[in-house]
């Protein structure tokens, strides 16, 4: 089962540009499910259908859903989360206050995400598209599974040795202690959690079913959240194989009253295509309305995709990756740069600029990176490589 996740800064077109994919690919025959994990759901108004949270058929070979986040946390982390509330409460929090304290930012979208894992157990539809929340953050806790696991394998030794022994002993004496031992139901519940967390983790980091395509438009600010997204999906990795670039002036929009938001846009696509190399880009033009019911978002399928299909891989590799070399970290980047050619680098907080024959190429830095400094650059095997150390000196 392949598996298209769609995630942008709000407002771009995300919602639109998944259920475009979604028809168009059920046009081609494939049996697509289109999956909205937004809290604040649009999709259903994109295809002009009313959805639940579970799959409706909206067109031949194609099916989308809107997924409750609060339902499908409540589902796996609901016994959880009330326990941890009452460890909390216990040492004289609020109860309200406790229970917003053991809730985990971002868990409910990838407690949503849970639901793709059945889908692909059961081997329903050749492709899931999914509609991310805004800039798909939540996307980091990719690494949940493992964190919670080694907590969680703490808890269980503070219960085996230290709580359950003083609770059998001190039980009569102050009774309240026994609520602080968690019972067979919460373990089951948080083991559960675990696994089925762990299997769409596995789901999203495989290569050859799953890719992100990011989503924006010829805008400043867009373009610069994109390349976070970028960065942080790389780090964690899950494949990015394309981006999209929506609303899109026509040429005729170059005199009048439009013609500075034309020339602009001209300059951030040029922008666009150094900082996001070697990733293609797929584009759809501003259309005259707003994109609402099949025929809409049929156009803007084929406007996105042509003649290709649109669920291959556009893009097979990481424009950006992250390796521990010893006692540095080093940067790999993929730049158009053959052997010979020089490299000017300039760094500036989190973000490193790279000069190749005039051409300028721009990346924004995870946070591991920021505070250290570029050593020399060096060409390996087709690959950019910087050192990063604390102290080091900035040469190319």
């Amino acid at each position: 089962m392949r598996i298209i996740l769609f995630t942008g800064k709000g407002g771009v077109g995300k919602t639109c540009t998944a259920a475009a994919t979604g028809l168009r690919a059920a046009r081609l025959g494939y049996r697509t499910l289109v999956i909205s994990t937004d809290p604040a759901h649009s999709l259903g108004d994109a295809l002009d259908r009313t959805l639940g949270d579970e799959p409706v058929a909206v067109a031949e070979h194609l099916d989308a859903l809107e997924l409750d986040p609060y339902k499908e946390t409540e589902q796996y982390y609901g016994r959880v989360q009330r326990y941890l509330a009452s460890l909390i409460a216990a040492q004289g929090v609020d109860q309200a206050i406790a229970s917003e304290i053991a809730a985990l930012p971002g868990l409910g979208e990838i407690l949503s995400l849970v639901r793709i894992a059945r889908y692909h157990r059961e081997g329903a539809y050749d492709l899931v598209v999914v509609d991310c929340a805004p800039t798909g953050e939540s996307l980091r806790l990719l690494n949940l599974p493992q964190i919670l696991n080694r907590g969680f394998s703490a808890t269980r030794k503070l219960e085996r040795y230290f709580i359950k022994p003083i609770a059998t002993s001190v039980v009569k004496v102050a009774s309240t202690l026994s609520s602080l031992v968690p019972d067979e139901g919460v373990t089951k519940a948080w083991n559960l959690m675990l696994s089925r967390l762990g299997e769409i983790c596995g789901l999203l980091i495989d290569p050859q079913k799953t890719s992100v395509r990011l989503v924006m438009n010829p805008e400043k600010m867009v373009i610069k959240e994109s390349q976070r997204a970028l960065t942080n999906l790389n780090l964690y990795g899950i494949s990015v194989d394309a981006i999209v670039v929506n609303r899109i002036l026509g040429s005729a929009a170059a005199e009048g009253f439009m013609g500075e938001w034309y020339r602009r846009q001209q300059e951030h696509l040029a922008e666009i295509d150094q900082l996001f190399y070697p990733l293609p880009k797929l584009s759809s033009p501003l259309y005259p309305r707003e994109i609402v019911g099949m025929d809409a978002l049929g156009q803007l399928g084929q406007d996105l995709y042509g003649e290709e299909d649109p669920t291959r891989f556009f893009y097979d590799g990481k424009a950006l990756s992250v390796e521990r070399d010893g006692d540095r970290w080093v940067l790999l980047l993929h730049l158009p740069i053959v052997e010979g050619e020089g490299v000017e680098i300039e760094h500036q907080g989190n973000e490193m600029t790279f000069k190749v024959k005039g051409r300028k190429y721009q990346v924004v830095l995870p946070d591991i990176l920021a505070g250290l400094a570029p050593g020399k650059a060096l060409l390996v095997d087709g690959r950019l490589r910087v050192p990063f150390a604390a102290g080091a000196a900035a040469r190319a």
